[in-house]
């Protein structure tokens, strides 16, 4: 079924007090052991305040309702934050359920003095227990934390990201016995770390280099010239430097505030999105780092995230399968402006338009299957400013199995089932999953993801893309009566075989294959004896197609390099050379190989006139070369026979071809005969 939501809310009373209290952090776990999703929050004051504020705990019930059960759960004395800059969930006490930590940088403004970090553990017997007292008395400034087995005994540790060490509390990592006791080390830190030579506001553990242990990223700060760090791990908690790399600037020093790691592009190592900012009136980016496997990253924003033109920074994100497809895909936030991007196949990230899910007025999101359907569902908190602080449920629900979208852009999605999912008019984004579904893209450019299945894709009217997630080599593309096919031939495919019309680029995961360029590539794979996707995808055709779109060849110009290429190949130089050298089959021989107005309508010659007409064609529709009168795809290939006879060579007479009826136009060529005037047709060539 095709996915919808179905929202759910709960207004929060506001608290004696803390009337102006914010939601910082949000956070999703089963805290109470009984199978359901709960929600954690932690607060500060603004205007900012030098005090502390309860976090919140809201035990959910299975269906996507909430209730505030911090007092019932901690009584008088829950945790508490003056600046919740993040909270880590982890299940530190070896119990299986949810444990949180709260990295607490305190009030932000000079003195800068800091706050205590503040935890609290599951309990069989309490439910949940406030276990801030194992923790360092310390004043701490954490701007960042990260849970994960540094020393690999096998229990869940911490790294506390403090800002300014040597004087003030430098970072450090807490190792945990097993049981949530935890004991404060900087051994295995390098030393200029310690030293407060480096502050990162945001900080990961996850294993970049593929061998078992959690390395550790450390993201520059936008008050010195910093390269994001990434320190190896020995796996017993030693950290030395592997790689650094420079984030890119928006003309100011940056901050990257978050980084989250996910296999993006699916090819099993861990990349990583983070975001920048300058302050809360700059603009900042989104940034999607490539990993190769060995601790290198390669800034590829530019080529999986659309262009970001706003003034807007995301100070949040989250990478999870929204739509189940089996791919990551990203949510990102801030404080007044929210996203959904759906990953592609091939780690790209297509911007869902705002209505598919209503989030707009939201300030933080956090994704998780709230009512156990499998589903991803959306968590939105909307602050005090709205008038109330509210938690919205967004719900994943069915949509059923034909969906439409408006006049506006649209972003329809469907799921494991067969679906139909119409676009009408706009810009729109259709997804099909894993069934084998029927995407119709209707008016505007759209972008169709068909995914898993057999699906029928059609682009309807302006400049379409399909989307695939492997590379090229690994697609066999074909060519129908009506459309064109695209059949993933990987040994695990994951795109299915799906039939196309009315599209007009194929987009892989390394190069866009233009359809309309592909109608030369037919040709020329048609005289090369190649296959419709290398002649398609061919460097011969990228470089004829833009030489005549750029008028730097005309038809009879381009006609002759494909010969050349032609006489390069086995077959064709076969022929080639009877011809030319008089050692060819006799009379009826020669007429079904060489002559235009023979039985064999796909002979040498009348490969000629195709690829003739075509090339002529493609040169009459640049420079746009994608408009409809280049849509329709052409019928079938030709093929070219061979035979032989015991009949004495004759000598071959060159014909005119303006006596070759109509009718031995090759099929090839039947649905281009709308857009090549009689005039332009070639002229018989014969040796």
């Amino acid at each position: 079924m095709a996915i919808t939501f179905q929202t759910q809310d709960l207004a929060l009373n506001l608290r004696a007090g803390f009337t102006t209290a914010s939601v910082h952090e949000i956070a999703v776990a089963d805290f109470n052991g009984d199978g359901k999703v709960d929600i954690a929050l932690a607060y500060f004051l603004y205007p900012l305040e030098d005090r502390a504020v309860p976090i919140r705990v809201l035990t959910g019930d299975g269906a996507g309702k909430f209730v505030d059960s911090t007092t019932a759960l901690f009584g008088d004395q829950p945790p508490v934050t003056v600046h919740g800059r993040q909270i880590v969930v982890a299940d530190f006490n070896k119990d299986g359920r949810g444990d949180a930590f709260f990295a607490d940088h305190g009030y932000d403004a000079a003195p800068f003095p800091g706050a205590r970090n503040a935890l609290f553990l599951s309990s069989n017997a309490a439910g949940l227990v406030n276990a801030t007292t194992r923790l360092p008395t310390l004043a701490d400034y954490s701007h960042s934390a990260a849970a994960g087995d540094v020393d690999g005994d096998g229990d869940i540790d911490l790294y506390v990201g403090n800002y300014n060490g040597g004087t003030e509390e430098a970072p450090y990592v807490l190792l945990n016995d097993g049981a949530a006791n935890f004991t404060l080390s900087r051994a295995g830190l390098p030393a200029d770390l310690v030293a407060g030579q480096y502050n990162s506001p945001a900080s990961l553990l996850f294993d970049a280099d593929g061998d078992g242990d959690l390395d550790l990223l450390l993201t520059p700060n936008e008050t010195q010239t910093q390269s994001a760090r990434l320190l190896k791990n020995d796996g017993k908690g030693n950290f030395t430097a592997l790689s650094s790399f420079a984030m890119p600037k928006n003309g100011e020093s940056e901050a990257v505030i978050d980084a989250k790691a996910a296999d993006i592009n699916g090819d099993g190592k861990l990349d990583l999105v983070m975001t920048t900012v300058v302050d809360l009136f700059k603009p900042g980016t989104t940034q999607v780092w490539i990993n190769d496997g060995h601790g290198g990253f390669a800034n590829e924003t530019a080529k999986r995230l659309p262009v970001q033109t706003t003034e807007d920074w995301y100070t949040r994100t989250q990478l999870v399968d929204i739509n189940g497809d089996g791919y990551v895909d990203l949510l990102a936030s801030n404080s007044h402006k929210q996203a959904v991007f759906l990953n592609d196949g091939a780690g790209r990230f297509v911007q869902l338009p705002a209505g598919w899910l209503n989030i707009s007025q939201y300030d933080r999101l956090q994704a998780a299957d709230v009512n156990g359907d499998g589903r991803a569902d959306v968590i939105a908190w909307r602050g005090i400013w709205e008038g109330a602080e509210h938690i919205t449920t967004h719900l994943s629900g069915d949509a059923g199995v034909s969906v439409s979208g408006g006049a506006a852009a649209d972003a329809l999605v469907g799921d494991a089932r067969a679906e139909t999912l119409s676009g009408q008019a706009g810009n729109d984004g259709l997804f099909g999953g894993a069934g084998d579904d029927t995407l119709n893209g209707g008016d505007g450019a759209d972008i169709l993801v068909g995914g898993a299945g057999a699906d029928r894709i059609d682009g309807g009217a302006d400049v379409d893309e399909a989307r695939y997630g492997g590379l090229a080599s690994e697609y066999a593309i074909g060519v129908t009566a009506s459309g064109w096919t695209v059949s993933d031939a990987r040994a695990n495919p994951r795109d299915g075989a799906d039939t196309l019309i009315n599209v007009e680029n194929l987009v892989f995961a390394d190069k866009t294959i233009s359809l309309g360029d592909a109608t030369v590539g037919l040709a020329i794979a048609s005289l090369l004896r190649v296959s419709a996707a290398a002649g398609a995808g061919g460097t011969l055709t990228a470089d004829l197609t833009a030489k005549i779109t750029a008028g730097a060849l005309n038809p009879s110009a381009a006609i002759a390099e494909v010969v050349k290429a032609a006489d390069q190949t086995t077959s064709v130089a076969t022929l080639s050379y009877l011809f030319f050298t008089g050692k060819i089959p006799g009379q009826a021989g020669v007429d079904y190989l060489v002559s235009p107005t023979g039985a064999n309508a796909n002979n040498l010659n009348s490969i000629y006139y195709q690829c003739s007409s075509i090339l002529r064609t493609a040169t009459s529709i640049s420079p746009s070369i994608s408009a409809r009168s280049a849509k329709a795809p052409p019928s079938s290939r030709p093929t070219t026979e061979r035979s032989r006879s015991s009949t004495p060579p004759r000598k071959l007479t060159r014909r005119s071809s303006a006596g070759r009826p109509p009718t031995r136009r090759s099929t090839f060529l039947s649905t281009l005969a709308s857009t090549t005037s009689p005039a332009t047709a070639g002229t018989a060539r014969t040796a």
